[in-house]
């Protein structure tokens, strides 16, 4: 990092060897401390998180403009400084350096989690555990406009950085999440207005040390893994009057772990878990009074000492070092502290105050409300939920996300067994504020009236589905109303239907009496399948159902669209028809979904969608097969962007083998192979690795004792309780390594595959794109002919394009059992459905680990499943059999190893 000062500071337990030589380094030795003459140095424990303090000290006296605060297991991109931004400047459209700026527009959430910006479903530690599933505190974040840029900070002070592989997620979630975890590239700073928090680490923060310096001391009273969350939260609610303000920002950083235990880690947060919304509801009553301060540090570091309670005796050391303890910053965090405790008391009608938060927030001296949101969305969701689980996540990309504006999800659907089920399928999508359910008994009356004959309501569309439909409408409309809530826009779902594109027009532009609707199947109408608007305008298109006797009497009733746009017109409602295409999943009465339609023979994006629910969603609930020509087998597998990894066993006498399968697969490897890249991978030496590097593995989640293995399935234990086969551990209860040769194999493999994941993440390849790539991998003992590379060529022409993994170095006996059950399996199935001879399925078997091939979607459920606990080829045979692994292996073989015949 040239031209920046590096200061590290060490603790009791850091390496006592410790150097770091050249200009600009500056290490804090545990020597050196103890002759330091700061205040603040005889108030900072020991091995404690909150050491950091000495190193802000340091910088600020040195005249540090911006300080980096970082950990030891973070590691940066490239390598130097220069992913650092040249400067924090005001947010603007453009961004500084080309950076595009984002904000949570509109949500009125009190905590906004950047991670899902980024396309990572998790969430930082310390943030609101009661939140996770908040909709509004997860999307609507927007390109910043010119309009928006005074809603924010005048400048950003604090920007933290992102931390691929292992980001910093709580214990929670490292107990029932998955890792690693990668952040897509894009270009962006996500910026928060004042009045919406969200937690920043200590890991990788760049800091304003010029305006900020005051506000970075850690406190000490609580656990480290509380400390810089606890001074996050403080410090945005001290500097956001000051016009200073967070933004989080594309990767820096890659994150590899040092060893936790995750349950000790869960003990140490709980102060987070439980405390932590307790604090924002303090800090969002707390105001400050206006005061007379000697200089803007000071005034900060009054904010911050008002705000400390357990810690204010080692904050006053800190500001004392840093020249900023003044009779006035003491007066002004007395007053404060004075008048919350009055507050407070008066409040409750007992003396005293309740204790806030240990090492955090005083009581607030009054409670300011935040400004109610400008706007505020209803969306309603109408219809029969059996296709929801697939419908209502596009919803959620395409629309929920893009409101710009705190919403609230009513759910209008028949009071029928199925008709919502399963939430935990979909209503974390929704998480409704209200379900309510129609009376259809008007429908009746409506039904009776003379007129239908003329209209062109018949077969699937029969006139009683369509007021079934308009029921639900106006049911929602009145659970609306009936609310109270004052909102302003209003949005129109359909459960059976998908929207392809996102929304066109932004919502917050329309005005009360203007909706929006889709330009195309209008039908002498309107589409009536999606519509948002304005609330006066939405209300209207709710309400359908008013005029059916009207229009039926004057012989104006049609069909659905034109009844929709006749009763738009007489409620003066204007409509602005846009490119949108809302393609239907319908549920007919024979209960299988459909998606044949019109919409798919006209429409190209609803083709892909339906395309995309017959492959994930029918078969699953019982809808149409897709046709014979929509088979999932594939009729070829390019390999061109994908990988071939050779695990390179640099130390043996095999050295020279590696190299020169490279060269074969160039020579010989044809259409498929020859044009993949091909590269050396450094095998993991089992039987010489250092203590370190095993318990290194370990803390990477790659390999642990058998205590630590994955739940089996009943198949994988009966095999093991059969005794059909024995797995040998890696590790004993003691972590010790108990077979290096078997622990090498498996770590050779798991950190080639997370090494390719990685790779593509670092280099912004598209998640699209990542799906068509597959990693071949070989160890070096593998033995390759022409012939097997051709056979290899007609298993992968037939290959299920949902696979897992390919093996490629199969057992004879296997082979032979699998050849007698395709002779049964041809007796019952036609030639067409079943599979080629050369592939097989494999559930109680599977081949060697010398060749795998691996699709994307395979290598992160092989990394979601880590970590390894015995030999790695059982260990995907137990993947496979419990179903986590769709797995084939190609027979005859088409690799051998050393020593072994090649079958040709």
């Amino acid at each position: 990092m040239p031209d920046w000062c590096k200061c590290f500071v060490l603790d009791r337990k850091s390496p006592p060897d410790f150097q770091a030589n050249g200009p600009g380094m500056v290490v804090l030795t545990v020597a050196a401390q103890e002759k330091l003459k700061w205040a603040v140095a005889d108030r900072m424990p020991w091995n404690h998180f909150g050491r950091k303090n000495l190193g802000f000290v340091y910088a600020a006296l040195h005249g540090a403009e911006y300080i980096y605060d970082t950990d030891d297991d973070n590691f940066v991109l490239d390598g130097d400084a220069r992913f650092l931004p040249r400067s924090l400047t005001p947010p603007a459209p453009d961004g500084p350096e080309g950076v595009q700026v984002h904000w949570p527009a509109g949500t009125g959430a009190r905590v906004f989690n950047p991670y899902p910006f980024w396309g990572v479903d998790a969430w930082p530690r310390g943030f609101p555990l009661t939140m996770i599933t908040n909709e509004t505190t997860r999307s609507g974040a927007l390109p910043v406009t010119a309009a928006d840029a005074p809603q924010l900070p005048p400048r950003v002070c604090v920007l933290q950085s992102l931390a691929n592989a292992d980001p910093d997620v709580d214990a929670v979630h490292r107990l029932t999440g998955r890792l690693p975890l990668f952040f897509a590239p894009r270009r962006a700073w996500l910026a928060y207005p004042a009045g919406t928090y969200a937690p920043f680490n200590a890991q990788a923060t760049l800091f304003d040390a010029r305006a900020l310096a005051a506000a970075l001391a850690l406190p000490v009273t609580v656990h480290g893994r509380v400390s810089d969350i606890w001074r996050s939260y403080i410090m945005q609610r001290a500097m956001w009057d000051m016009g200073c303000g967070l933004a989080f920002a594309d990767p820096w950083v890659t994150q590899y772990r040092n060893a936790h235990k995750y349950l000790r880690d869960f003990q140490s947060e709980l102060d987070l878990y439980l405390k932590t919304e307790g604090l924002l509801e303090v800090l969002g009553r707390v105001a400050f009074p206006d005061w007379t301060f000697a200089s803007p540090g000071a005034e900060l570091g009054g904010r911050v000492l008002a705000l400390y309670a357990d810690d204010v005796v080692m904050l006053h050391a800190f500001l004392t070092d840093l020249g900023l303890m003044q009779p006035a910053v003491v007066d002004f965090a007395l007053r404060v502290n004075r008048h919350a405790a009055e507050a407070a008391a008066a409040a409750k009608g007992a003396p005293g105050a309740p204790a806030a938060p240990q090492g955090t927030a005083m009581q607030p001296q009054q409670q300011p409300q935040l400004p109610a949101p400008k706007h505020r969305a209803a969306v309603c969701v109408t219809g029969v939920f059996r296709a929801g689980p697939f419908t209502l996540p596009h919803y959620q990309r395409n629309v929920l996300s893009r409101l710009g504006m705190p919403y609230d999800v009513f759910v209008s659907t028949p009071d029928l067994p199925d008709a919502f089920p399963h939430p935990s399928d979909y209503a974390y999508f929704l998480q409704p504020y209200k379900v309510v359910h129609a009376n259809y008994s008007s429908t009746d009356e409506l039904l009776a009236l003379p007129g239908w004959e003329r209209t062109e309501f018949s077969g699937d569309h029969y006139p009683s589905k369509w007021l079934g439909q308009l029921t639900d409408l106006s049911t929602c409309r009145d659970a609306i109303v009936a609310s109270g809530a004052a909102y302003t826009h209003v949005v129109r779902l359909r459960a059976d239907a998908v929207l392809a594109e996102p929304l066109p027009v932004p919502l917050r532009s329309l005005q009360p009496n203007e909706l929006v609707v889709p330009d195309n199947e209008q039908w002498r109408g309107h589409n009536d399948r999606f519509a948002y608007g304005g609330f006066s305008s939405m209300v209207a298109y709710l309400s359908v159902v008013d005029s059916v006797a009207g229009l039926l009497e004057r012989k104006q009733l049609t069909n659905a669209e034109s009844a929709l746009k006749s009763h738009l017109e007489a409620h003066g409602v204007t409509v602005l028809e846009r490119p949108m295409h809302v393609c239907r999943l319908r549920n007919y009465a024979g209960g299988r979904l459909s998606c044949t339609g019109w919409d798919y023979i006209t429409y190209e994006p609803c083709k892909s969608l339906c395309d995309a629910w017959h492959a994930d969603v029918a078969p699953v609930q019982g809808g149409e097969a897709p046709p014979p020509s929509k088979r999932t087998w594939l009729s070829r597998m390019p390999l061109i962007g994908s990988l071939i990894i050779l695990l390179h066993s640099y130390w043996s006498s095999r050295r020279n083998i590696a190299p020169e399968l490279c060269e074969f697969f160039k020579a010989h490897g044809g259409d498929t192979l020859s044009r993949a890249p091909c590269r050396l991978f450094p095998a993991f030496r089992g039987a010489t690795a250092p203590r370190e590097a095993v318990l290194d593995l370990m803390a990477h989640n790659i390999v642990a004792p058998e205590t630590h293995a994955r739940p089996l399935g009943w198949l994988t234990k009966l095999l093991y309780w059969l005794r059909i086969s024995e797995a040998a551990p890696l590790l004993d209860e003691a972590e010790k390594v108990i077979n290096p040769s078997l622990l090498g194999i498996a770590a050779s493999h798991m950190l080639a595959i997370r090494n390719w994941t990685l790779e593509m993440s670092r280099a912004g390849v598209p998640p699209q794109e990542r799906v068509n790539r597959h990693l071949l991998v070989f160890e070096d003992d593998a033995v390759v002919t022409a012939e097997g590379v051709a056979a290899l060529g007609r298993a992968l022409g037939r290959l299920d394009r949902c696979y897992d993994m390919l093996g490629l170095d199969s057992t004879d006996n296997f082979c032979a059992l699998s050849r007698l059950s395709d002779s049964l399996m041809g007796l019952l199935l036609p030639r067409a459905w079943r599979p080629s001879p050369e592939l097989v399925r494999a559930k109680m078997s599977f081949s060697r680990n010398t060749g795998l091939l691996f699709s994307y979607k395979g290598a992160l459920r092989v990394l979601s499943n880590l970590p390894v606990t015995r030999e790695a080829d059982l260990w995907y045979r137990d993947l496979a059999s419990d179903g986590v692994l769709s797995v084939y292996v190609a027979c005859p073989r088409v690799i051998g190893i050393q020593g072994l015949t090649t079958v040709k």
